[in-house]
């Protein structure tokens, strides 16, 4: 699969008919089950980058990408192997750069909005205190992974009832299993907190964190239940207070003013490098609160995946997490001065049979760059 059109977003997903559901269709090892290979689905995530290296006489191309099986599940770099090649040949093992080349680097934002609204409690079984655990679990996993990669990992927690609440200061993991259950009665402020939210990863990002040309700012929303309040202006009513968990984990509680749908998008798409997926977890939700969530998703470019039970939200996360952990970054400096070429990163599985590319073409030498 070619693609010769570059990808505005960092992350560009695959979503087959609108919303994709978690359940027993999203296992597989990438056959046609017939034993017949595969095709792998490509993408660049990202625009490629094209500089040119004027002391060595070297052309340098860094691309990421991130690999699908055919249901639209990412596929780990363990599970398949990553070639390029240039006009058609095969790059030299000389100029394929290293994962130690700093080239290669890039830092991930990590940003979680949860639904801690009463409802949460009511499932059966209650829904609240697994959000938090497959929560702390994405951002451990986060944590371990970039602790073997070039670049940072940094993460935030905001959640949300008939207030806002923010991280504030130093926190673990763990301390997110800390949050307190909310009241039975309290309501959804979800525009209002995916608003507040953005603008916090906006103000990240102008200040440096994860703004590099490879790097990303992702944000995880989940709601059991369409916005009821975020209509409601209590700003006024609930000025910025500060508390703390049982763990001494601290952070601000505050209302909002009213926010709708379009002020929650409109932030979304203000954002340079913003990724947002949705996760919706139970069964109240009627088709326009999920052409809502949809809304969402689709302004940062991200997915909207849904199940119906309150006992799988683990596998929620767990399908969310990979879209970030299994982006692949490869690159080569190629003796190269001038000239126009096509670059292509080619994808085998190593686990099943499957191929899968993805094409650019860009210019060489001083005049380095991308071509349309």
């Amino acid at each position: 699969m070619t693609h010769r059109s570059l990808l505005r977003f960092p992350l560009s997903l695959l979503i087959l008919g609108g919303v994709a559901a978690l359940g027993p269709g999203c296992g597989g090892n990438g056959s046609d089950g017939g034993g017949n290979a595969a095709g792998i689905d490509v993408e660049l995530t990202g625009e490629p980058t094209v500089t040119y290296d004027a002391q060595r006489g070297r052309t340098v191309v860094v691309a990421q990408l991130t690999a699908r099986r055919s249901d639209g599940v990412p596929l780990s770099p363990a599970e398949v192997d990553v070639t390029m090649e240039v006009d058609g040949a095969a790059v030299d093992n000389e100029s394929i750069l290293q994962e130690s080349s700093q080239v290669l680097s890039s830092s991930l934002h990590y940003h979680l909005v949860l639904d801690a609204s009463g409802s949460m409690l009511q499932h059966d079984p209650p829904a609240f205190a697994p959000m938090k655990e497959a929560a702390q679990g994405s951002v451990q996993e986060g944590i371990d992974l970039w602790a073997d990669r070039l670049g940072t990992f940094s993460w935030d927690v905001t959640w949300f009832n008939d207030v806002l609440f923010h991280r504030q200061g130093e926190w673990q993991p763990s301390d997110i299993l800390s949050i307190e259950d909310p009241p039975l009665d309290a309501g959804t402020k979800l525009y209002a907190a995916v608003e507040s939210a953005t603008e916090a990863m906006t103000a990240a990002y102008q200040a440096g964190t994860a703004a590099g040309p490879r790097d990303r700012h992702v944000m995880v929303v989940l709601s059991d239940g369409a916005d009821n309040l975020s209509g409601f202006d209590n700003a006024q009513q609930a000025p910025p207070t500060v508390g703390s968990t049982p763990t001494g984990a601290r952070y601000e509680r505050f209302g909002w003013t009213a926010t709708t749908l379009g002020d929650a998008v409109a932030a979304i798409t203000a954002h340079p490098n913003l990724t947002v997926h949705v996760l919706a977890m139970g069964s109240s939700f009627s088709a326009a609160d999920l052409d809502n969530l949809r809304a969402l998703s689709a302004a940062g470019n991200g997915q909207l995946l849904e199940n119906p039970s309150s006992g799988e939200i683990d596998a929620l996360f767990t399908r969310v997490t990979k879209e970030f952990t299994t982006i692949q970054t490869q690159g080569a400096a190629i003796p190269q001065q001038s000239g126009d070429h096509d670059f292509t990163l080619v994808v085998n599985g190593t686990t099943f049979r499957g191929e899968g590319r993805t094409s650019f073409s860009y210019r060489a030498g001083p005049d380095a760059q991308v071509l349309p």
